[in-house]
């Protein structure tokens, strides 16, 4: 239980530094960017401290990894600018739950005593309440679609690590968190380096063929475009905006009389490019580092029935830090939603014996 605690205080970090990363870097870089970043420092600590890896145990960690957080934390990073942090981590959150029960009963035979099937529904509408669209952002359908793809690469994911814990225990293998984040996050950095380098070669070859259009459109003009008059004679998709032109000719007469500044100051452009890497920073150690391996320890001890829903209160944790660094208010509507979801945890927590 303890990790599942630790887990939702972790992510809620992490989903805001997600969130601030993904609109600086975009999501794919982002994503890879602590993917590498977990990779090396789980990797570090796996080789150095943790029991040696068994062959079967990290097939079935990899392939939980490529789903979850390779599939599934892909999808979270397009949904976040579309969807919001808040809207984003509902349906994650909302979503994973159940779906995960699910596969667990029809996988691995897990079931769940009533009061923790009520416990847990509990916290499903009371964060349901708390977090409907409040108008952070205007939800379309490619952030929901993808918002509904984490959920199932997350809630899937963590019924794969279950498998994997359950031949461990059999084969009286150590069960060590940190190692197993770092054999999940092996599956989920190749996913994000595959997308990663087809979006560059797909923008690539798309910026080629604009390119291309854009030349012999120009070729066939009597001269550069230099005013809108000139414009008009390029289709509206190669076509400068009013504001290009100004700035152009602006840019133009200012050099002609020796008043342009080329210099600008690199200090604050370094010292803000510095600011948005601590964001992916943060967002690797509360995320897949220390984030995911408290989830692991988590799963380790508790059926997935029991620790997603502790997990999906996420939000509710996340409410003082958005409202702080997002600017993001809640009302009385969001509370009274949260205080039902720690009703469903108080109940999760009494019927659900510990194990360590």
């Amino acid at each position: 239980m303890v990790g599942a605690f630790l887990t939702t205080v972790l992510w809620s970090f992490s989903a805001i530094f997600a969130r601030r990363s993904t609109r600086v870097f975009g999501a794919s870089f982002a994503n890879f960017s602590r993917l590498l970043l977990a990779c090396i420092l789980l990797g570090a600590y796996t080789h150095l401290f943790a029991p040696a890896l068994e062959w079967q145990s990290f097939q079935v960690l990899f392939w939980s990894g490529l789903i979850g957080l390779g599939l599934g934390d892909l999808a979270l990073f397009v949904a976040l600018p579309r969807l919001g942090s808040r809207l984003s981590l509902l349906m994650v959150q909302c979503l994973a739950a159940p779906i995960a029960a699910l596969i667990e009963w029809a996988w691995l035979g897990t079931t769940l005593s009533i009061l923790q099937i009520a416990s847990g529904l509990i916290v499903l509408v009371g964060i349901a309440i708390a977090f409907r669209p409040s108008g952070e952002v205007k939800p379309d359908a490619l952030g929901i679609f993808m918002g509904l793809l984490a959920a199932i690469g997350q809630g899937a994911g963590a019924i794969i690590s279950r498998h994997a814990y359950d031949y461990m225990k059999l084969a009286d293998i150590p069960v060590d968190g940190g190692s197993a984040a770092y054999q999940r996050m092996l599956g989920g950095f190749l996913i994000s380096a595959v997308y990663l380098v087809f979006e560059y070669w797909f923008k690539k070859q798309r910026s080629r063929a604009k390119s291309q259009h854009a030349k012999t459109y120009e070729s066939e003009s009597s001269g550069s475009i230099n005013s809108p008059r000139d414009a008009m004679r390029v289709p509206a998709a190669y076509r400068p905006s009013e504001e290009a032109l100004v700035s152009k000719v602006r840019a133009e007469t200012l050099a002609e009389s020796g008043n342009l500044q080329t210099s600008a100051p690199k200090k604050s452009v370094s010292e803000s490019r510095l600011r948005d890497y601590l964001f992916i920073l943060g967002n690797t150690l509360c995320g897949p580092v220390i984030g995911v391996a408290c989830y692991q320890w988590a799963l380790s001890e508790q059926p997935g029935g029991v620790v997603l829903p502790i997990v999906a209160t996420t939000p509710l944790v996340a409410i003082p830090f958005t409202r702080w660094l997002e600017k993001d208010s809640v009302g009385l509507q969001a509370w009274g939603g949260g205080l039902i979801a720690v009703a469903g945890v108080i109940g999760l927590v009494w019927s659900t014996p510990g194990q360590g």
